[in-house]
């Protein structure tokens, strides 16, 4: 077999569409005759995935066994329920811890897959105000859904969030949520 890339990504998505193409017949491992070109049609090939206590281990399986041979190639991952030191209240049990996503990063990054994180920084801030806390900076307290922006308190908070999350994981891009 050849296998040729134009790049490491295209190299590695090659050899996962050779690692589909096995077969056994008669006790052997083996590979249809045959010439596979293939390439993405899109540059931008992402899926959208969220962190816990047990998302490590969670995405190492999920993205070896599912997501690979789809080639996906950015994952946008939802961090805002980590232990950041910058929130200002106790952080529950069901927040991922720094260090793990830290790891969790770089398993990505190892992996030729670009992580982008995702804070929810306007809407859907249900993870700022659960069990009513901070509804100081909510838009509307009931239901509490929505950070102020126009609350300087709300902007630094914010601000800092992101400062901390960009200072520990170096990404090339970001999404506001």
């Amino acid at each position: 077999a050849i296998v040729m890339g134009q790049d490491v990504e295209g190299v590695r998505n090659a050899l996962s569409t050779m690692g589909q193409l096995f077969f056994a017949n008669e006790g052997k491992l083996c590979l249809p005759s045959g010439i596979i070109r293939d390439w993405p049609s899109v540059a931008w090939r992402g899926v959208h995935l969220f962190v816990g206590p047990e998302a490590l281990d969670f995405h190492q399986k999920i993205w070896n066994r599912v997501l690979l041979p789809l080639k996906f190639n950015k994952v946008v991952l939802e961090c805002e329920r980590t232990k950041w030191h910058a929130l200002p209240n106790p952080k529950p049990a069901n927040y991922m811890s720094r260090q793990d996503l830290l790891e969790l990063f770089e398993f990505y990054r190892d992996s030729g897959i670009e992580p982008i994180p995702l804070i929810q920084s306007f809407g859907h801030m249900d993870w700022l105000f659960a069990d009513k806390q901070n509804l100081n900076l909510a838009l509307y307290p009931e239901p509490a859904y929505s950070i102020d922006p126009r609350l300087p308190d709300a902007q630094k908070l914010l601000s800092n969030v992101w400062d901390e999350a960009i200072g520990l994981l170096h990404p090339r891009a970001i999404h506001f949520g």
